[in-house]
Protein backbone atom coordinates (compact mmCIF):
# COMPACT_ATOMS: atom_id res chain seq x y z
CA UNK A 1 0.00 0.00 0.00
CA UNK A 2 1.17 3.49 -0.78
CA UNK A 3 2.02 5.61 2.27
CA UNK A 4 0.58 9.15 2.27
CA UNK A 5 2.21 11.74 4.53
CA UNK A 6 0.60 14.82 6.07
CA UNK A 7 1.75 17.25 3.37
CA UNK A 8 0.52 15.04 0.53
CA UNK A 9 -2.82 14.60 2.30
CA UNK A 10 -3.22 18.33 2.91
CA UNK A 11 -2.51 19.15 -0.74
CA UNK A 12 -5.79 17.41 -1.71
CA UNK A 13 -7.76 16.12 1.32
CA UNK A 14 -10.95 15.41 -0.62
CA UNK A 15 -9.03 12.77 -2.57
CA UNK A 16 -8.87 10.44 0.45
CA UNK A 17 -11.78 8.87 2.29
CA UNK A 18 -11.83 6.84 5.51
CA UNK A 19 -14.08 3.78 5.19
CA UNK A 20 -14.84 0.73 7.32
CA UNK A 21 -12.38 -2.14 7.11
CA UNK A 22 -15.38 -4.33 6.25
CA UNK A 23 -15.72 -3.00 2.67
CA UNK A 24 -15.08 -5.35 -0.24
CA UNK A 25 -11.43 -5.54 -1.21
CA UNK A 26 -10.14 -3.97 2.02
CA UNK A 27 -6.62 -5.15 2.82
CA UNK A 28 -5.90 -7.29 5.85
CA UNK A 29 -3.31 -6.43 8.47
CA UNK A 30 -0.03 -8.41 8.39
CA UNK A 31 -1.50 -10.84 10.94
CA UNK A 32 -4.51 -11.61 8.73
CA UNK A 33 -7.05 -9.59 10.72
CA UNK A 34 -9.33 -6.89 9.36
CA UNK A 35 -8.43 -3.26 9.94
CA UNK A 36 -11.09 -1.25 11.74
CA UNK A 37 -10.70 1.64 9.25
CA UNK A 38 -9.01 1.85 5.86
CA UNK A 39 -8.39 4.78 3.54
CA UNK A 40 -9.26 4.79 -0.13
CA UNK A 41 -7.75 7.11 -2.71
CA UNK A 42 -10.75 8.30 -4.73
CA UNK A 43 -8.56 9.21 -7.71
CA UNK A 44 -6.84 5.83 -8.17
CA UNK A 45 -9.56 3.76 -6.43
CA UNK A 46 -6.87 1.96 -4.39
CA UNK A 47 -6.37 1.57 -0.68
CA UNK A 48 -3.59 3.68 0.83
CA UNK A 49 -2.05 4.12 4.25
CA UNK A 50 -2.07 7.56 5.86
CA UNK A 51 0.59 8.68 8.29
CA UNK A 52 -0.58 8.93 11.89
CA UNK A 53 -0.85 12.74 11.70
CA UNK A 54 -2.70 12.70 8.37
CA UNK A 55 -5.12 10.07 9.68
CA UNK A 56 -5.92 12.19 12.75
CA UNK A 57 -6.62 15.21 10.52
CA UNK A 58 -8.80 13.13 8.17
CA UNK A 59 -10.70 11.57 11.08
CA UNK A 60 -11.46 14.98 12.58
CA UNK A 61 -12.67 16.33 9.22
CA UNK A 62 -15.07 13.42 8.87
CA UNK A 63 -16.88 14.60 12.03
CA UNK A 64 -17.38 18.15 10.70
Amino acid sequence: MEHIDKNTYLSDPKRYEIVSGEVNGAPLCPYGNKYRWVVIDNKTKEFVRLSHTAFKIAKNKSYE
